[in-house]
C-alpha cells in the first residue's frame, strides 16, 4: 500500500507510478494532504494506540450535504457561535492594541482574510510579532486552533502571541501569551466537515 502513495507522497521512493491511483487512496491524501507532521503524528499514534474509536473517527463517512447545510445555518451551530464570539474578542483586542505596552511604537495590520495561520501582525521597524487572537464568554473555558495556526506558532516560538480575551459577556479581560505551543497545553482533536466541489466539462 505504501507504494500506491510515494508517487505523489515521497521524494525519494518512486513507488507504483505506473499505476492509476485508486479512489481509496485518492480520498486519502484529499482528506490528509494539508494536515502537519505534526497532526499526522498524533493520528497515527491514535490508531495504533488503544482507542476502538481511532479507526470509525477517521474513516467517518461524510454526512449528507443538505444536513450539513441545514446545520450550518442553524442559531445552535457551535461553529456559528464561535464565529461571533472570535468577532467580538477581536474587536476587543483592536480597541485595546494602542494601549499595550507590548506593542508600543509597533503598527497593527490585519491579516485576519490571508490565511497565514494569525489574525494580526504588530509591526515594528523590520521586525514583527504575530498575534492570534481568542475569545472565551466566561473567565475561563476552551479554545481551538486550527493546525495552521498550532503550525505556524510551532514555527514563530516567542514572536507569535496569543491574545486571550476572557469574560466576554461580561467585563472583558485581555492576557498575552507568547508561544503558545509551550505554554498552553493542547491536544489535538479531529472535525469532521463537508467539502463540496462542482466539476464542469468545458
Amino acid at each position: 500500500m505504501r507504494d500506491s502513495f510515494d508517487p505523489y507522497c515521497s521524494q525519494v521512493r518512486v513507488g507504483w507510478y505506473q499505476r492509476k491511483i485508486l479512489p481509496s487512496r485518492a480520498s486519502v491524501i484529499q482528506a490528509y494532504d494539508g494536515v502537519s507532521e505534526a497532526a499526522m503524528g498524533e493520528i497515527v499514534r491514535e490508531l495504533l494506540g488503544d482507542d476502538e474509536k481511532a479507526i470509525e473517527i477517521y474513516t467517518a463517512p461524510v454526512a449528507r450535504v443538505d444536513e450539513a447545510r441545514d446545520e450550518l445555518l442553524s442559531e445552535d451551530n457551535p461553529f456559528a457561535n464561535r464565529l461571533r464570539t472570535g468577532e467580538k474578542a477581536e474587536a476587543f483586542f483592536m480597541e485595546q492594541f494602542p494601549l499595550l505596552p507590548t506593542f508600543q511604537g509597533s503598527t497593527l495590520d490585519d491579516t485576519r482574510k490571508l490565511g497565514i495561520g494569525f489574525d494580526f501582525r504588530a509591526a515594528s521597524g523590520q521586525t514583527y510579532r504575530a498575534v492570534e487572537v481568542k475569545g472565551i464568554c466566561e473567565s475561563s473555558g476552551y479554545i481551538s486552533f486550527t493546525d495552521k495556526e498550532w503550525s505556524v506558532a510551532r514555527m514563530l516560538e516567542e514572536s507569535y502571541i496569543l491574545a486571550l480575551v476572557r469574560s466576554l459577556d461580561y467585563t472583558p479581560t485581555l492576557e498575552l501569551i507568547p508561544n503558545p505551543t509551550l505554554y498552553v497545553p493542547a491536544k489535538m482533536r479531529t472535525v469532521e466537515s463537508v467539502s463540496v466541489c462542482w466539476n464542469a466539462k468545458v
